[in-house]
């Protein structure tokens, strides 16, 4: 950051520090940073810039305390920053992983035995993505094209080509159930 903002002041939030600043770099920050500030009123902070694919644990820092956000403050989160194919890697790891029963593999390979196993059929093996934003529906294209049945929940309507998808508080379990 220094290297790309040189003319920028950069300091590490410690409780107790009030003073103003245009810009914060958060993951999962606590209400005192937003709380307590003198300058509220003037936007002391004028962008959040949240290190996650989602800003739902500041906004339930609002929910919980209404007006602990400066009024007018921009919320951006990472869109993605190549997150979504590092988790569509590790959701296909660990669904082959399982399908190719590596585990039972490294246990008898523990006993030092040799036994071949019948792989678990891909069909029988249904995939649930809980959340279908930019990281969780890539998450679900990326696991639909290993062949297994996947099914997505989220909160607005969504539609992924060949993935079951709920949407909404209603329809909650009957993804679960599903």
């Amino acid at each position: 950051m220094r290297r790309e903002l040189p003319d920028a002041e950069f300091r590490v939030w410690q409780p107790g520090d009030t003073a103003p600043t245009d810009y914060a770099i958060v993951w999962r920050a606590p209400r005192e940073l937003f709380a307590n500030r003198p300058d509220l009123k003037t936007v002391f902070m004028k962008t959040v810039f949240n290190l996650g694919a989602g800003v739902d644990a500041i906004l339930e820092v609002e929910r919980k305390q209404p007006s602990t956000l400066p009024p007018n403050a921009k919320l951006v989160r990472l869109e993605d920053s190549g997150m979504a194919q590092q988790m569509v890697k590790y959701a296909t790891y660990c669904v082959l992983r399982y399908l190719r029963h590596f585990d039972e593999y490294e246990a008898l390979q523990r006993e030092g035995r040799w036994v071949k196993l019948t792989p678990h059929a891909r069909e029988s093996f249904t995939v649930g993505v809980l959340g279908l934003g930019v990281l969780g529906a890539e998450v679900a294209k990326g696991l639909r094209a290993l062949g297994v049945p996947v099914r997505g929940y989220s909160r607005s309507a969504k539609t992924i080509e060949g993935v079951d998808v709920y949407a909404g508080a209603e329809n909650f379990d009957a993804f679960l159930d599903a």
